[in-house]
């Protein structure tokens, strides 16, 4: 998400920052947290081709599937077309954040605690001059609600449910 469309939004061309992102930066595009203890591969540039992925380990000896991350992604960048798709996945364990596992955030960040997490999304710019337009789209999906995380700390909230975000 970070590497390839990020870069097509506002929030990660650094234009909008927070004010440009969707609510608690559900899909990452403002790069609002990191993944730790990982493993990346970036391919090279083949004219303008360029594509990569990301696996999070868990930190939790036994336990490979419990608060890990994973994250595929593919851009194409020549001339004045720029289009990008990617995709995210946080597995949590049941009734916790990710943040004891593969996910990093920084104190007094914000974000919505769900068991399991997935967020796919696609956008395109085209540049005719001075003048770029483009569209960005992401859907997050977010299953298992356990609340809120502030800073470290899961705020008790709307438990069990799910919520879906769609995002342009």
């Amino acid at each position: 998400m970070v590497d390839y469309l990020a870069p097509l939004s506002e929030a990660g061309a650094g234009y909008g920052n927070n004010l440009a992102a969707h609510p608690f930066d559900n899909d990452n595009l403002d790069n609002s947290f990191s993944i730790k203890n990982a493993v990346k591969y970036t391919s090279a540039n083949y004219a303008g081709l360029k594509f990569g992925g990301l696996y999070g380990f868990s930190n939790s000896a036994g336990q490979f599937s419990n608060n890990r991350a994973w994250s595929a992604g593919a851009s194409y960048d020549n001339g004045p077309l720029s289009v990008a798709a990617a995709y995210l996945q946080l597995k949590n364990k049941s009734g916790s954040s990710n943040l004891a596992g593969a996910v990093s955030q920084g104190d007094g960040t914000a974000a919505v605690a769900p068991n399991l997490q997935r967020t796919f999304g696609a956008g395109m710019n085209y540049t005719y001059g001075p003048a770029t337009a483009g569209f960005v789209y992401t859907h997050t999906q977010l299953d298992g609600i356990t609340g809120v995380d502030v800073g470290g700390a899961t705020l008790p909230g709307v438990a069990g449910t799910n919520l879906h975000l769609t995002m342009s």
